[in-house]
């Protein structure tokens, strides 16, 4: 099925743009507009170029704001954000991918006359999330965990997630295992906090020479994989990262400096939304059920503007992906 990734590609413009291209919003040129409604129904997107241009100008739309806006879980996540309210509700997706601080963000929300928000930004505050609350605009939040009036929140289950890699690490012989977080916020710390958790309940160190930060990056994570790595209290026989980008980044230290993977040692990512191409090693990771994720995050916000009243909290289940990039560690000899 044809994507708005794949528009966005063929077009040479972000997905954002062709966001506002379908939905009659943004300010974009109208060439540009016309350019992507062309390229939609050349590849078959699911509503055509007819359909968009008779759409009246004013009708309701979703906010989802970002913080920023790159990699394979945003862009499946704004993918399963546009087909449901899109294409179930009818409804217009106006993103907003902002680094602004508060009162610029504010401004940029209330001016896109959005019905709900779905946020993914730790740039809105308490402060801004009282402020839209006193406007009457309901949110769902994708990065916190959050309930009160009109306010909802739709999370993955990291604790859940980060558990079953731990446990299967650990009950495959694996002792001295690293830690590679992103970037400190919501869903890196629950699962760095699910990460200790394990370790501790099987008498594990959890030992800070051991513990990196790549911000979800894979180069970043080569990079400080091959910085931390001399000074590391043990040589690690698994490195478990916080996302798969990450997993990834620290594979290819590992290769660079002689090191095989699993042979010598295991990596397992979260996510399970990597391409890692030809690759020889497959990712053992979790399964975050993004889509899932947007669509419940969509109907959420659908059911607080036609109901109103108060949000909810909502965990999402993840499935652990055994895959080649782990094996069985031999416990003879670890001290």
């Amino acid at each position: 099925m044809a994507t708005i990734k794949q528009i966005a590609e063929i077009a040479g413009v972000s997905i954002a743009t062709v966001s506002y291209a379908l939905n009659n919003t943004g300010n974009i040129s109208t060439e540009t507009r016309r350019r992507i409604i062309e390229v939609a129904k050349e590849i078959g997107y699911v509503d055509t170029a007819s359909t968009y241009a008779a759409r009246p100008k004013q009708y309701k739309n979703i906010g989802v704001v970002f913080r920023i806006y790159k990699g394979a879980y945003y862009y499946s996540l704004l993918e399963g954000l546009h087909q449901t309210i899109g294409h179930r509700y009818k409804y217009g997706t106006h993103v907003i991918v902002s680094d602004k601080q508060e009162s610029k963000l504010l401004e940029d929300v209330v001016n896109a006359n959005v019905d709900a928000l779905i946020i993914l930004s730790e740039l809105i505050d308490d402060s801004t999330i009282l402020k839209l609350k006193s406007r009457g605009i309901p949110m769902v939040f994708l990065d916190r965990e959050i309930e009160d009036e009109l306010i909802s929140s739709v999370l993955t289950d990291n604790v859940m997630g980060m558990t079953d890699v731990m446990e299967h690490l650990i009950s495959n012989g694996h002792r001295r295992i690293a830690f590679m977080r992103g970037d400190g916020l919501y869903n890196d710390g629950k699962r760095y906090e699910a990460y200790v958790e394990a370790m501790k309940r099987h008498c594990l160190p959890v030992e800070p020479s051991m513990i990196m930060r790549a911000n979800f990056d894979t180069i970043y994570a080569e990079a400080q994989f091959l910085k931390a790595y001399p000074n590391m209290k043990y040589f690690p026989d698994a490195v478990c990262c916080a996302n798969d980008q990450m997993a990834m980044g620290v594979i290819k230290a590992l290769n660079s400096i002689g090191f095989t993977v699993p042979r010598d040692v295991s990596v397992t990512g979260f996510d399970d939304c990597f391409d890692i191409g030809e690759s020889a090693v497959r990712l053992t990771t979790v399964k975050n059920p993004i889509f899932r994720i947007a669509k419940m995050a969509a109907e959420e916000a659908m059911r607080l503007i036609r109901d109103g009243g108060k949000g909810k909290k909502i965990f999402v289940e993840t499935e652990f992906v055994q895959r080649n990039s782990c094996t069985i560690r031999n416990l003879r000899g670890v001290e």
